[in-house]
């Protein structure tokens, strides 16, 4: 079958259909394998869903638009988190809570951000 292609380098939009499609099944290493030469803000969260949160970390933070989109500074928090960076990952949530509220709530369902709305009493006034 041929592809239809976007203008450049872009992905196929077949393959980028299929891959998102893949990444909502949990299908993660079957999307990376169509996502990886792209390093788009996709294939970060197939890195990151596989625990490779360095590389996911990298192409998140080039993203162009990574300081004003809520989901990639959450995110980004996590992958700080894990990475080790305690005081990045906060202001990368607190960033993401700034852009979009819901987020804020949203922190007390990963492990990696409720630890830090914990250990350093993040909206503690709300969550009491």
């Amino acid at each position: 079958e041929i592809c239809a292609c976007l203008v450049g380098s872009e992905m196929c939009i077949r393959d980028s259909m299929h891959a998102v499609e893949l990444l909502k099944k949990r299908r993660y290493e079957e999307a990376l394998t169509i996502l990886r030469p792209y390093e788009d803000r996709n294939t970060a969260l197939a890195y990151m869903s596989l625990g490779y949160d360095a590389a996911a970390y990298r192409i998140l933070r080039a993203e162009p638009d990574a300081a004003s989109t809520p989901d990639i500074q959450y995110m980004l928090a996590i992958l700080a988190s894990r990475l080790g960076d305690e005081e990045q990952a906060v202001k990368y949530f607190l960033r993401s809570v700034e852009l979009r509220e819901s987020l804020k709530f949203r922190g007390n369902l990963d492990p990696e951000i409720s630890r830090l709305i914990r250990k350093y009493g993040l909206f503690r006034e709300e969550f009491e």
